[in-house]
C-alpha cells in the first residue's frame, strides 16, 4: 500500500534541490523515500540538526527583526524596541559562544 505526501517549502529551495537530484540521476520521489529509508534505518534524523536548527532559527530572528521595523505592524508603543533589543542580545551572545 502507498500513501502521499505533500510538502510545502519555497519554491527556490525546491527548484536548487530538484537540480541536486536530476545530477545525482533520481528524482524528487526517490529523493525523498531514500531520506526516509535512511531515518527508519539509523532511526535518527542522517544530517547534524544543530546546524539546520542554528540556520533556521537566525532565519527566524532575521524575519521578526523584519516585521518589527515595518511601520504597519501594529504593536503597543514601546514593545517594538524592547523586542529589538533583546533579539539583538540574543544574536550577539550566539557571536560570543561562536567565536
Amino acid at each position: 500500500m502507498t500513501s502521499t505526501l505533500q510538502v510545502r517549502m519555497d519554491a527556490d529551495l525546491r527548484k536548487q534541490a530538484e537540480t541536486v537530484f536530476k545530477t545525482l540521476g533520481v528524482d524528487s520521489t526517490t529523493a525523498v523515500r531514500m531520506f526516509y529509508s535512511k531515518v527508519v534505518r539509523t532511526k535518527s534524523i542522517p544530517f547534524d540538526l544543530n546546524i539546520e536548527r542554528d540556520e533556521a532559527q537566525a532565519h527566524l530572528e532575521a524575519l521578526l527583526m523584519e516585521g518589527l521595523e515595518s511601520p504597519a505592524t501594529p504593536f503597543e508603543d514601546g514593545w517594538v524596541e524592547k523586542a529589538q533589543k533583546r533579539v539583538r542580545q540574543r544574536l550577539a551572545a550566539k557571536k560570543k559562544i561562536r567565536a
